[in-house]
């Protein structure tokens, strides 16, 4: 707001004098930073986007810096981590007369995680699910996927996952760009997610699970 200001002087012999200023200081709001962090769902699942809801007061310019490498000038942002775990996030604002003010937050990200495997897949169906074998995954951080025959060779391998560490390579059961004979065959998946954690296995009945298991193809 506006103040006035008044000089007292005083020397020796115990002289004095006083000035008042005839112009008023006008004193200038600080900006305030302020946000709140909330997570997106997609299909009710938490998948690492993040909004920032900016809260910060009497600021016209904005510098974000979410951890993680990435920044923006956005107001209220909205950024997408690639990894779970805990990102220093840090806000700075500005005003017009470029007085700062900075507030840092932990943010705690956590992603919907999960493997299904298929059983069956059926060679030459219009419908490229039923015709390729592709697990369908969210949340993975290391993936391996591998198919022998019944006598233990290696016809198929992937490890390709895109960044929502989802399966993106499926196998359209070929060997040697050959379709292979209709039968049973063995895949196995070692998985890790993006929290550390292991995934256990497909669940064959309650409490029992495996990393492996058959697919069959039909002709």
């Amino acid at each position: 707001g506006l103040f006035d200001i008044t000089i007292y002087a005083e020397g020796e012999g115990n002289c004095k004098d006083t000035l008042k200023v005839t112009q008023k200081i006008n004193i200038k709001k600080d900006p305030r930073a302020a946000f709140e962090a909330i997570n997106i769902l997609i299909d009710g699942k938490k998948n690492g986007t993040i909004e920032f809801d900016n809260q910060s007061k009497f600021a016209n310019k904005y510098y974000w810096d979410f951890g993680d490498g990435d920044t923006s000038s956005a107001k209220s942002p909205i950024h997408k981590y690639y990894n779970s775990g805990n990102y220093q996030t840090t806000l700075i604002t500005y005003n017009k007369y470029n007085c700062v003010d900075t507030i840092v937050m932990d943010i705690k990200v956590d992603f919907f995680k999960g493997l299904h495997v298929p059983n069956a897949m059926y060679l030459g169906h219009q419908d490229y699910e039923v015709s390729h074998f592709l697990p369908k995954g969210v949340g993975l951080f290391k993936y391996e996927l591998t198919i022998y025959d019944n006598w233990g060779n290696l016809i198929w391998k992937t490890t390709e996952i895109d960044e929502q560490g989802r399966p993106t390579e499926a196998w359209d059961g070929k060997y040697k760009d050959e379709y292979v004979q209709q039968d049973s065959y063995v895949w196995k998946v070692e998985a890790i997610f993006k929290d550390d954690s292991v995934w256990i296995g497909k669940e064959y009945e309650p409490t029992v699970y495996k990393r492996s298991g058959t697919v069959t193809v039909i002709k």
